[in-house]
């Protein structure tokens, strides 16, 4: 990712959904600080962890930033593997609906009192499509699912099939690194090895310390969940690391499923031997020349993961120019296309919208 986003001069924006909170560092293996002196990073460290983030405001927020980095003629370089963010920035999908805190707190305290599993289970019979795309022991996909339910009184999934193709200024596409499966779960087991060693145990008792809840949502990511409960006495350091291995291979299986079924997903094989400058060349090697904006994502903080990246297209950008009356950069950019090689039937409608 910053071999790429320095040979673009560009910027970096977080597609995760644990590394927008503040204090959260080892478990959700945020950039080192010299990374991010080399090449700024965006929705980074921007939240409190009792505030709410969802994927409509990421996508807000993202849309935003993508608008303000292409203005100065930067191409956005995007990381992080949340697949519902992605899904909801690329698609424009509209998140279904606002669930009142009074419903999101009922569903919570079910949780705690019926336990997990039992409201897993109850999604299951109300949204069984969506409950299959979730770890059943996500409680905040779990939450998600049962809250939007019981607010409308019909399946999150049944929001997302209704959701229309976004029109957006730039056609995207989709890359996923992807390594041979047990070489990716050694990867995997090694890494949490390291976030031990690099002291998460220490930093979630920190944070304890504090004063944050243990009910707040980063707490329930992968690592952090079983870290308090290691804290609690429910199992000793040896199995802490063991379900975090675990929980985090599922994971990153069900990302791979996720990310292969998005529209014109391409799959990078990396072999052993490749640096991150080979992959950079991989990647570019599959773009076509002009590429104005670009989106990198690397799925479970791990290395390598699913790339997106987007190419500015003139024509719609041009229209979107027009609807909003700025007439003189629409112009520049139908000029700028008709010096360009066109088919006839693009080329008359320049013509005509240049007229």
């Amino acid at each position: 990712r910053d071999a790429l986003a320095e040979h673009l001069e560009s910027e970096i924006i977080s597609a995760d959904s644990m590394q927008v909170y503040k204090y959260f560092d080892v478990g959700t293996a945020k950039p080192p600080a010299e990374f991010r002196r080399r090449v700024p990073h965006h929705l980074l460290d921007i939240l409190e962890p009792d505030e709410e983030f969802s994927a409509f405001d990421f996508k807000t927020r993202s849309l935003d930033l993508i608008q303000d980095l292409d203005s100065r003629g930067k191409i956005p370089v995007m990381v992080g593997g949340t697949g519902l963010y992605l899904k909801t920035l690329l698609e424009d999908r509209d998140c279904a609906v606002a669930v009142t805190t009074e419903t999101r707190d009922r569903v919570r305290a079910e949780i705690r009192g019926r336990g997990l599993d039992a409201l897993y289970q109850e999604l299951q019979q109300v949204d069984p499509d969506y409950a299959e795309t979730i770890s059943r022991n996500d409680p905040v996909r779990v939450e998600r699912g049962l809250s939007v339910y019981r607010q409308s009184g019909r399946p999150l999934s049944s929001f997302h099939r209704e959701d229309t193709a976004a029109d957006l200024p730039f056609a995207p596409y989709l890359f996923l690194l992807e390594r041979e499966r047990p070489v990716l779960y050694q990867k995997i087991n090694d890494r949490v090895e390291a976030m031990i060693g690099n002291g998460l145990k220490q930093e979630v008792e920190s944070l304890l310390d504090r004063g944050f809840d243990k009910t707040l949502k980063p707490f329930q990511a992968i690592g952090y969940a079983q870290m308090v409960a290691h804290l609690e006495g429910q199992m000793d350091l040896d199995q802490t690391v063991r379900e975090i291995q675990k929980e985090t291979r599922h994971y990153a299986k069900r990302q791979v499923t996720w990310f292969k079924k998005m529209k014109d997903t391409r799959t990078v094989p990396v072999q052993d031997e490749d640096s991150a400058q080979s992959l950079k060349d991989k990647i570019l090697a599959f773009l076509p020349q002009g590429v104005a904006l670009l989106l990198f994502v690397l799925w479970a903080g791990l290395f390598p993961g699913p790339v997106a990246a987007a190419e500015t297209d003139p024509f719609p950008a041009a229209i979107h120019l027009l609807q909003k009356g700025e007439w003189e950069a629409a112009r520049s950019a139908l000029e700028g296309l008709q010096r360009s090689q066109l088919e006839p039937e693009y080329r008359n409608r320049v013509e005509f919208l240049l007229a």
